[in-house]
């Protein structure tokens, strides 16, 4: 079982999705709702980390309640300074601290936005709960 904190506020991912699914015409799949969710992972409680993330990097935390990170990756698209350049593999975990593993991302300070997706080594399984 994933473990996220957006997920501990459903009415939130809700209304997201739902202006999401409305107004880009995105169809309400459990993979949309999953990156919908790991959006709001970007604003993760402070103060988990052992040492600040990078200036200019955006800091990511995930947790997975096992504990099983072995090849879990990020991958990047819009907003990332260096994108992904494949699928598979991807950008592996930065550290870890008391939440699980975490993930910094150098940025790109002209987009509006970050997308990313985590998926595990095989890339057949992305983090949907």
């Amino acid at each position: 079982m994933v473990s996220c904190a957006a997920l501990r506020r459903p009415r939130v991912v809700i209304a997201v999705g739902g202006a999401m699914t409305r107004f880009l015409g995105w169809d309400r799949s459990a993979a949309v709702r999953c990156v919908l969710a790991l959006l709001f992972l970007v604003s993760a409680p402070t103060g988990l980390a052992n040492a600040a993330a990078p200036a200019g990097d955006v800091r990511i935390h995930y947790h997975r309640d096992a504990s099983d990170y072995a090849g879990w990756q990020l991958y990047t698209w819009y907003g990332a300074l260096n994108p992904s350049p494949q699928w598979n593999p991807a950008q592996p975990f930065t550290g870890t601290d008391s939440f699980g593993v975490y993930y910094d991302v150098a940025i790109n300070t002209a987009a509006t936005g970050l997308n990313f997706i985590l998926h595990d080594a095989s890339g057949n399984n992305k983090n949907c709960p």
